[in-house]
Order: C-alpha cells, then structure tokens, then sequence
C-alpha cells in the first residue's frame, strides 16, 4: 500500500513538474483546420462529418506576465464523412 502510494505522488510529481518546465506550444499562431464527427444541429441525433477551422484574430498581452492571450474564432461546416474515416463514431445510446 505505501509502495502505491509512494509511486502516485512521484508521478504526480513528474508530471508537475514537466508541466511548469514546458514552454507552450504557440498553436494558436496560424489557422487549424481538423475533421470530427458531430450533430447535425442541437435538436438533431444524425451524426455527421464536420470540418472545424479555428482562427486566431487578435493577439493580447498580458500586463502580470510574457503569456499572450488569444481570441480565437471557429467556423465549421457538414462534409463528405470521407474526411472523418480514421475517427471512431461517438457511441449513441439508445440506437
């Protein structure tokens, strides 16, 4: 049990630690474009292929500190569920 224990907050630790020491990816820097699987509207159960574009609009900095904050935008659109094949359909209950 103390061996469990010992070993969960050593890795809690690590990954606490690589947390903090990592710099951020800067993903937010150009336009990304991805494929999910998704509803078709809010009151709809009919999954479909959706492309999402996220863009980033402006760019702010922050006073307290070097992050920046980005407002980002997303727009997405009903595709050909060719774009979705690699990705696993989302389980509904009840079908």
């Amino acid at each position: 049990m103390l061996k469990s224990v010992v070993l969960a907050l050593v890795s809690l630790g690590l990954v606490i630690l690589t947390t903090l020491a990592l710099a951020p990816a800067g993903a937010a820097t150009s336009n990304s474009e991805t494929y999910i699987w998704s509803f078709a509207s809010l009151d709809s159960n009919q999954l479909v292929c959706k492309q999402v574009v996220m863009h980033p609009e402006r760019s702010l900095q922050r006073r307290s500190s070097q992050e920046q904050v980005v407002q980002m935008n997303s727009i997405s659109k009903i595709v050909s569920d060719r774009y979705c094949a690699n990705s696993a359909k989302p389980y509904i209950a009840g079908r």
